[in-house]
């Protein structure tokens, strides 16, 4: 019996992967199912999802962009 291949897009970061299993939902790619399940641990630890964001972007050194002016 030959497995199904579903193509699919991610819900998260819009990369089209391959599934073998067709399920309604939410769907997304093995790199942001393993980023969610790694940050969900923080979250259940009782941290805020503002602070998990603030201490990846130092931990990792993404610099925010500085907000661009509007020309008039």
């Amino acid at each position: 019996m030959e497995k199904k291949v579903v193509e699919c897009k991610c819900g998260c970061c819009g990369v089209k992967f391959e599934s073998g299993v067709a399920r309604g939902g939410e769907r997304l790619c093995k790199d942001c199912v393993e980023l969610r399940r790694a940050l969900k641990g923080f979250l259940k630890r009782g941290l805020e999802p503002v602070e998990v964001m603030k201490r990846g972007r130092k931990l990792l050194g993404v610099k925010r962009e500085a907000k661009k002016e509007v020309e008039a």
